[in-house]
């Protein structure tokens, strides 16, 4: 991390006094990009979204760059398009040797403009696209058409993957609690799935078939190039590595490349987890958040997606998938099954003893034993399921099977991660540690069964088809798989929560302060003055600090003045809270969404709605415990004060920018109590402005109250 950002650091001058210019690169690159021949090796792509990242630290104007970006790619593609509609001579007998192209040019004669737009979006595609426009003639006007909408798209989908990407802190510390944005995400992210899966079901076969015979044809031509020609010898050690047809070309650059990616990731995680606060800090607050946002339903619902990642599961599954690999003699399978097994999770185990990182045991639903970093569970659901997932793809003939057990591993992968999470036994760096040591086995697994593979001899292959037709063979292989299927249930049933509240955290022991409260706060202090974002980022300071004798006196103190304990966001209050939004009713303990303190999200909040009673519009007080006493025996707890003055789109509260008005309020509201013995408004921070966690504005003067309740 530290070395990304000395990069960055060392070309930020550069990228400042490129200027204007900078806009015309973005023209020059994304025109390149979209060139026939050249578009193919260009990592353009990249490089444009490198430009939206610059943006969003201010050095370019986004919408500049989507005008310039646009510009550039519509050239790019008119050229191809003119080259494939003009240069028959050239290219076209050599489209025509291939009878992939065949299927790639029938997809194009059904779906026209379509298959610019999509074709514009799968690497190695768009730039031929236009060109095989070209070669089919197909209407400049319809072709202009489709040329404008998709290169606006493009050009905006991936400056702004770049510009989010550069803003990602402030995003996820503005929108990561909300739940009704976890809700549309979780939507969108089904919604997606389902696209895609019906899009590659219906397309994928062909959009493949046009991108391999596209290649083919810009490989033959490249040939006959006379440069080529001239150092064939050089030429012939590259485009090996990039053929399609030998598993030491393409096969084995994209695995390598994928290995090597996962490793510098793993390693560059594991060195942050050591040196880098900001990791810990992101890790802490999702352990907190998620555990706020916990329910019991959804807790027994994740320990059955969690149990199948449990060795006593997956060493079951693998004993099943052994024996069916011999069953259908498929043995080329065993040896790259078994290295994946026993190398994964000798790397996590080896991982575990070098970073000895203690798991977030105090928010725990399950009981767990070792170390955290990296997940196991996650290791294993690449490497069992991943290798599972590739070996019934591989086995079956029927494409939209293939598909469906594609997104089904993947689905069942990242479900198993979650709830690692979920459950509170592991931190999401640990998640993300166990997917890339899968990751990196799984790939060096597949490889070697490739490379078997390809040395399997062709009697081979039809004496595995006949076998495949006995049904005595099926019979035993469907009594393996239900076996395991009844012993994971059986399995399943033992693993029960623990016997603790689930939303009961256990929280470290008070300590005797014999100091005034105010000099927890002062500089070197352990306590901050400010609540934080999802990274530990500062957001809007404390405007309350109680000392009182107990819990019970400060819930006392604001049933006295009409106010109501927040409801804990389960699935039962989420529904009663969506119901009263819509029907604009009231609901006078509305789950309060999350803030953080120290990494801790708020203990319990107060709320108070206003004359119109919906759920709307409310006042709001969030309430840390400092679990730190008085050397009078009184407990300190800090908090903050709002106002929702009504709803965004994601069905999360829109926060009044003005905290000074809602800190005078609630004291006023307190001191009708008649509980307040004594308080002092004190200058706590200097005057100021920003963004809280939700990420909307605030101002403030600065001052805090220190309220002594009776």
């Amino acid at each position: 991390m530290h070395s990304l950002n000395s990069f960055l650091n060392s070309i930020y001058p550069i990228i400042q006094q490129s200027g204007f210019w900078g806009y015309w690169f973005i023209l020059l690159i994304a025109f390149l990009e979209s060139l026939v021949i050249i578009g193919v090796f260009l990592p353009g792509t990249t490089a444009i979204a490198f430009m939206g990242f610059f943006a969003s630290k201010g050095f370019f104007n986004v919408e500049m760059l989507i005008l310039f970006s646009t510009v550039g790619s519509m050239l790019g593609d008119f050229v191809s398009y003119y080259l494939g509609k003009k240069g028959k001579i050239l290219f076209k007998s050599k489209f025509d040797k291939s009878e992939l192209f065949v299927k790639g040019e029938k997809f194009i004669e059904k779906h026209g403009g379509k298959s610019i737009f999509l074709g514009r979006f799968i690497a190695g595609v768009k730039p031929v696209m236009p060109f095989a426009a070209g070669v089919l003639k197909m209407k400049m006007k319809r072709f202009v058409t489709w040329e404008i909408i998709t290169c606006a798209s493009w050009s905006a989908a991936y400056i702004l993957l770049g510009f989010f990407c550069g803003r990602a802190i402030n995003f996820i510390e503005a929108w990561s609690a909300r739940i009704g944005v976890i809700v549309v995400v979780a939507l969108i992210f089904a919604i997606i799935v389902y696209l895609s899966r019906r899009f590659l079901i219906k397309k994928g076969k062909a959009m493949f078939s046009l991108l391999k015979s596209a290649a083919i044809s810009v490989k033959e031509t490249l040939l006959e190039n006379s440069f080529v020609t001239k150092h064939i010898k050089g030429v012939h050690v590259i485009t090996e590595r990039f053929s399609v047809k030998k598993f030491r070309g393409l096969p084995l650059t994209l695995l390598a490349v994928a290995f090597m990616c996962a490793g510098l990731l793993f390693f560059g995680i594991t060195k942050g987890i050591v040196k880098s606060q900001a990791i810990v800090d992101l890790d802490m607050n999702i352990k907190n958040l998620l555990y706020f946002y916990r329910d019991p339903y959804l807790v027994k619902g994740f320990i059955w997606v969690t149990t199948m990642g449990e060795w006593e599961v997956v060493v079951g599954g693998s004993a099943v998938l052994l024996a069916i690999f011999l069953l259908w003699k498929k043995k080329e399978y065993i040896l790259p099954f078994l290295i994946i097994l026993v190398g994964s999770n000798l790397f996590q185990y080896i991982g575990k003893l070098i970073v000895e990182r203690a798991r977030p045991g105090s928010v725990a639903a399950i009981s767990e034993a070792g170390f955290s970093f990296p997940s196991g569970h996650s290791t294993t659901a690449v490497a069992f399921y991943g290798f599972l997932t590739y070996f019934l793809i591989k086995s079956l003939d029927n494409w939209q099977n293939k598909i469906n057990f594609f997104f089904i591993g993947i689905i069942a992968i990242l479900a198993i991660g979650f709830s690692r999470m979920y459950l509170g036994v592991h931190f999401f760096s640990d998640v993300i540690g166990g997917f890339l040591v899968g990751l990196m086995w799984l790939i060096i697994g597949t490889t070697i069964r490739e490379f078997l593979h390809k040395r399997e001899k062709p009697n081979a292959a039809k004496s595995q088809n006949a076998q495949q037709n006995n049904l005595k063979i099926k019979l035993i292989t469907g009594i393996l798989v239900t076996t395991q299927t009844v012993f994971f249930f059986l399995f399943g049933f033992t693993i029960h929560p623990l016997s603790k509240n689930i939303n009961e955290q256990t929280h470290q022991e008070n300590l005797t302060v014999t100091k005034n409260v105010d000099d927890l706060f002062t500089a070197g202090s352990s306590l901050s003055k400010f609540t934080e974002g999802a990274a530990g980022a500062k957001a809007e300071p404390l405007s309350f600090i109680i000392i009182t004798k107990n819990e019970e006196s400060l819930l006392s103190a604001f049933n006295k003045i009409g106010w109501y304990k927040a409801d804990k966001p389960d699935i039962g209050a989420m529904y009663e809270l969506a119901k009263a939004t819509i029907l604009n009713e009231s609901y006078k303990e509305a789950p309060v969404g999350a803030s953080f303190w120290q990494h801790e999200v708020q203990d319990f909040a107060f709320e108070k709605e206003t004359d119109a009673n919906t759920v709307k519009k409310r006042h709001y007080i969030k309430i840390w415990n400092t679990h730190v006493e008085t050397e009078n025996k009184g407990y300190i707890y800090v908090g903050t004060a709002g106002f929702d003055e009504g709803f965004r789109w994601d069905f999360s509260h829109k926060i009044k920018p003005d905290i000074d008005a809602e800190r005078e309020f609630v004291f006023n509201e307190l001191q009708k109590s008649n509980d307040i013995s004594t308080y002092e408004k004190n200058p706590f921070v200097e005057p100021m402005t920003g963004k809280n966690f939700w990420g909307d504005s605030f101002r403030t003067d600065g001052q805090i109250y220190i309220i002594y309740l009776k």
